[in-house]
């Protein structure tokens, strides 16, 4: 049986936050020790990381600890936005494989530190069931390299995490063990018998019908539906859309992962509009498309994100039908939460509306990473929720990872 048991602190103090968090936690999972914890916590906390990992570790019993740092962090009643916040999971099983580790010089070598994990992580295509948490620094990160580097070496494995975030334009933390680390990857690996399920949420919504990409190269698109792509655009931004009352402030281009599959939730990612050519008609993207995929253009819409987030719950719940869910991590862009809703709290209370007796915690990130289908992509303004589940009755648990369609 998988034991898990999560925990929030708001002590000032490192030592004091680690000790009331960590007992909590192991008093919900009712264990002694641990065999691994998770653990984020805010950049209040950065001058006394190693305090806080080391007095972790003296409480649960184990040097298996694996988390980063966030603007904020998230736990099963709250979301901490401001000021000192550490969120802890503490697990125990005789069921499961936990490895955690941490691979460095991410800035130079995304793509190694991505086999790197692969690697450490010990879960290949024959794996009964494997999942991968990573917490990688924003500011040093190459994601789609890393994510490529991982595929090298474990293709099929779903891979959840995101990019660790402090204060703006400060450091980010990847913890791991007793040592809080930068210009790393921080990752806890699980295999054994158990099912992993996770929903992907989103924060942008096209305003405008999707169109063909019929004319691209790396980053650059040049034509839309048989159009040059930055005459759509020109007349997109002269619309009502944006000269209302309500018009919104960034524009956002949605890309789907392949040409068969539609903008549902879930299933696109979302990229930065990096440049704009108007002579030659080009826009520039953050990150490569190709012929035959669709592109929208979108914006931040928190009345749909609610909606959005609601029904990925719904989805999940179905979907672990069977299965009795044992611990949930969350992943969080930091440009929602309040930024995004213009109300505090509003994730963690529909988390719990969702799950309420679910051990969740989580963090703000720089970026997320989640699979859809059997491979590994990198996110944007996304939510990312995993759970980890073991099978009630019925057959037997099911290979590899599961979305919920």
């Amino acid at each position: 049986m998988i034991r898990a048991g999560a925990a929030l602190s708001r002590e000032a103090d490192s030592a004091s936050a680690a000790r009331q968090a960590t007992r909590q936690a192991l008093r919900q999972a009712g264990l002694r020790r641990a065999d691994a914890v998770l653990l984020f916590a805010t950049s209040s906390h950065a001058r006394s990381y190693d305090v806080l990992l080391q007095e972790v570790s003296r409480m649960a019993g184990t040097r298996k600890i694996a988390g980063g740092s966030g603007q904020s962090v998230l736990g099963p009643d709250e979301e901490i936005e401001s000021g000192p916040g550490v969120a802890l999971l503490v697990l125990g099983s005789e069921e499961l494989e936990l490895r955690a580790g941490v691979s460095g010089g991410l800035r130079d070598r995304a793509a190694g530190c991505g086999r790197e994990v692969a690697q450490g992580a010990g879960l290949g295509p024959a794996a009964q069931q494997g999942l991968v948490l990573a917490m990688l620094d924003t500011m040093n990160c190459d994601p789609e390299a890393f994510l490529a580097g991982f595929q090298d070496l474990a293709p099929g494995v779903p891979l959840c995490g995101g990019g660790t975030s402090g204060d703006a334009g400060g450091s980010s933390f990847q913890l791991c063990g007793g040592e809080a680390h930068t210009n790393a990857v921080a990752y806890l690996a699980l295999g054994g018998r158990f099912r992993v399920v996770h929903g992907i949420t989103q924060a942008c919504f096209p305003v405008a019908p999707p169109l063909v990409i019929t004319r691209a190269a790396g980053r650059l698109v040049y034509e839309l539906g048989g159009k040059p792509a930055y005459a759509l655009l020109a007349e997109l931004l002269r619309g009502p859309v944006f000269h209302g009352p309500q018009r919104p402030h960034a524009l956002f281009a949605g890309i789907s992962v392949d040409p068969s599959q539609t903008f549902e939730r879930g299933q696109y990612l979302i990229r930065h509009l990096a440049a704009v050519d108007p002579r030659r008609g080009v826009i520039g993207l953050s990150a490569p498309v190709a012929t035959g995929q669709s592109l929208a253009f979108m914006v931040f819409e928190p009345a749909r994100a609610r909606d959005d987030l609601l029904s990925m719950l719904d989805d999940l719940r179905r979907h672990l039908a069977g299965a009795t869910p044992r611990f949930g991590l969350y992943f969080n862009c930091c440009s929602r939460g309040s930024t995004l809703y213009h109300e505090a709290g509003v994730d963690p209370r529909l988390l719990k509306q969702a799950f309420p007796e679910l051990p969740i915690i989580g963090f703000t990130t720089g970026f997320e990473l989640a699979p859809i289908g059997a491979r590994n992509f990198l996110h944007l303004y996304s939510g990312i929720l995993v759970v980890v589940a073991e099978e009630s009755n019925g057959p037997p648990l099911r290979p590899r990872h599961e979305q919920p369609l």
